[in-house]
């Protein structure tokens, strides 16, 4: 497999939250390989991550972090931020509110 080399990431969208999974995704663009920054409530999370490839072409990527924790340690502001060495992308932020409650914050 060739990955295309295409700068800096770029975020596609705001981050989604799969209730039936527990898992948040944000889909972000750009080559060489990145780094995924996630973060709840400003600080770096140790909840699980994974990055698929959806497309060597574009470089395109799905980005899901799994929250596996108590309700308590879920609820928030969860940010994502995708970083390689031409640069980063600004964060995309979900405030998670509770019990089927989801609000973009950007």
């Amino acid at each position: 497999m060739v990955l295309c080399s295409t700068g800096q990431p770029i975020l596609r969208g705001g981050i989604e939250y799969d209730r039936t999974t527990g898992k948040l995704m944000c889909e972000s663009t750009g080559g060489p390989a990145t780094y995924v920054m996630w973060r709840i409530n400003g600080t770096e999370t140790t909840f699980p991550s994974t990055q698929f490839i959806t497309s060597t072409v574009e470089a395109t990527y799905v980005n899901v972090l799994a929250l596996n924790g108590e309700p308590e340690d879920i609820v928030g502001n969860h940010s994502c931020q995708v970083i390689n060495p031409r640069g980063r992308t600004e964060e995309s932020t979900l405030q998670l509110r509770g019990k089927n409650r989801v609000l973009p914050l950007n």
